[in-house]
């Protein structure tokens, strides 16, 4: 990979992150307000990148710093996983093994029993990356969903640990 996407360094007392989110232009819209409402009500400071596919950004030889990556994708659009994949194998080694990326089903209903069920598994298996799902045409959904990405990200990225201790133990 040519360290285009490139991680920012999150630091504790001034909470910035910044997303990449890959999908489709209404996926990654909804998503984005999501993040921004949810982040806005934790008053955190992030910023989202969004195209369409990894290529764009490779390809505009853009550089720009990424703390964690969301690729959406919409399970009735079977080109949807395959562009997933290829973006996957585009990525910086760091965001898969660190754990500083996810995939959002953005429809809410998935066919257990479907092609695309199949090969989220096979993704999902070959990467051990982590799986949200949300109505994403429901605005009160997508803000739960932003809550739930900002909790991973948080705990990916050091700011949270999620794991009490003995001083926050009553």
């Amino acid at each position: 990979m040519n360290k285009v996407l490139h991680s920012s360094g999150v630091q504790r007392n001034d909470i910035h992150i910044s997303f990449l989110v890959v999908g489709t232009a209404e996926l990654r819209e909804h998503i984005s307000d999501g993040l921004y409402k949810s982040a806005k009500e934790r008053e955190w400071r992030i910023e989202i990148h969004k195209c369409e596919s990894i290529v764009q950004i490779l390809e505009n030889n853009i550089s720009i710093c990424i703390d964690f990556i969301i690729f959406a994708f919409d399970s009735r659009m079977s080109i949807s996983l395959e562009q997933i994949k290829i973006n996957i194998g585009l990525i910086d080694d760091h965001f898969i093994i660190s754990g500083a990326c996810c995939l959002v089903h953005g429809n809410g209903v998935l066919d257990v029993m479907g092609f695309a069920f199949h090969n989220l598994k096979e993704i999902r298996n070959k990467y051990k990356i982590r799986f949200l799902s949300a109505n994403t045409s429901d605005p009160n959904s997508c803000i739960n969903l932003g809550n739930r990405i900002l909790n991973v990200t948080s705990t990916i990225l050091g700011l949270e640990s999620r794991i009490p201790t003995l001083a926050n133990i009553p």
